[in-house]
């Protein structure tokens, strides 16, 4: 089960919804079509980027299903699984196991903040145990769970405790303590970056894969970060990062999620706003956006 086979982009999918807040399923598999030209390897489907923790557990299961439905097999769709109420995650864990999901990610509970590894192992362990065929990532996102304890403590215990534990997606900028985790897991556990402006460090620390909502619209600019790295060409990976760290600046001059969605929807793929808590964006900040990022040498024309 643990097969380091995962590499290049995971996108972190966005759930389309309405301009009432309703999930918006007719556009799940243009988004799918959208990504997958766009030469994305994979899907993190329900995480931060998902509004994962502003769904209902029903919308999670059928938005999940969704997903595994239009990728068909095409690509390995991942689903984040995490909850305050661990019951319900385990529930959600066991639902993408039956739907076809090829792995399974939770973060910690958030409310109850978890401070120590044995609690951070247990709480995955209870969900991992819900699919115990399906690899088991732990989401690892200490600026939104208050969880700050020790990838490296972790994975020595969660390699023990957790039959199914196949590796981490680590989004932090602790790149040290990333290196740190890898060196303590055998090389067949995969890691997953998910901090898109900082991809090189990420690759310069050994791993294969990332997951980054901004891949979204600018995959094809940070694969050329990834084919310099394999090409040896550390000069221009170095150029192509500071570039797609310019595109991810110019949208977070705006509330993020809910530019990423206007311009998706901008691209053809209506993905209207987020939900409450998330801000919204007017329609005259969307293009200005779209002019911010065109004077930076991208177009939304280029990309649908």
């Amino acid at each position: 089960m643990k097969q380091n086979s995962h590499s290049g982009l995971f996108v972190a999918t966005y759930t389309p919804m309405d301009e009432h807040g309703g999930v918006l399923y007719s556009s799940i598999s243009p988004l799918v079509e959208f990504n997958l030209q766009s030469g994305v390897s994979g899907f993190y489907v329900c995480g931060t980027t998902g509004e994962g923790m502003s769904l209902s557990t029903r919308e999670r299961k059928d938005i999940a299903t969704a997903f595994i439905e239009a990728v068909n097999g095409r690509a390995p769709v991942i689903i984040q699984t995490g909850h305050n109420c661990l019951r319900e995650a385990a529930a959600l864990a066991e639902a993408a196991a039956e739907a076809g999901a090829d792995g399974i990610s939770a973060h910690c509970p958030t409310y109850y903040r978890v401070s120590d590894v044995p609690t951070a192992v247990e709480c995955s362990a209870e969900v991992a145990s819900a699919a115990p065929h399906l690899p088991f990532y732990y989401y690892h996102i200490p600026p939104f769970t208050g969880c700050q304890i020790p990838m490296r403590d972790f994975c020595q215990v969660a390699m023990d405790r957790i039959p199914n534990f196949a590796g981490v997606k680590f989004s932090d900028t602790r790149v040290d303590m990333l290196r740190a985790a890898m060196d303590v897991c055998p090389k067949s556990y995969g890691f997953f970056f998910g901090c898109d402006e900082m991809l090189l460090s990420g690759l310069a620390s050994g791993v294969r894969a990332a997951v980054g909502s901004t891949y979204n619209l600018f995959a094809y600019q940070f694969l050329e970060v990834m084919v310099a790295i394999q090409q040896g060409d550390y000069h221009r990976a170095a150029q192509r990062q500071a570039y797609c760290s310019s595109l991810v600046a110019a949208v977070a001059r705006y509330p993020f999620h809910a530019a990423m969605k206007a311009l998706l929807t901008r691209s053809g793929i209506p993905c209207g706003p987020p939900r409450l808590p998330m801000a919204r964006i007017s329609d005259s900040s969307t293009s200005q956006l779209i002019r911010d990022l065109e004077q930076l040498g991208f177009s939304l024309s280029r990309q649908s």
